[in-house]
């Protein structure tokens, strides 16, 4: 009354990839980084883009959004200094 278990076969299909995105994902979250950026709203933006950069690591839009963030912060943080001295 021996037991044998076997090991499990490794399987010999193709190991599945993530998911594609949809398109109208990354142009929803541009859209609403665009708008937060023009509202001023920068961790938004940001936030949103990153996201694309997540989903896009060479999406130019979603760079170039970053970088007017990182900008406008600069941009605020002078502001700041020059109205303390």
């Amino acid at each position: 009354d021996e037991m044998t278990v076997e090991a499990p076969k490794p399987s010999s299909a193709p190991a599945a990839s993530a998911a594609p995105v949809p398109n109208n994902l990354v142009r929803d979250l541009l859209s609403d980084a665009s708008d937060n950026l023009n509202r001023g709203n920068l961790d938004a933006a940001e936030s949103l883009a990153r996201q694309v950069l997540k989903i896009d690591p060479a999406n130019n839009e979603a760079r170039r959004i970053v970088d007017e963030v990182l900008v406008a912060r600069e941009r605020i943080k002078r502001q700041l200094q020059q109205s303390f001295k």
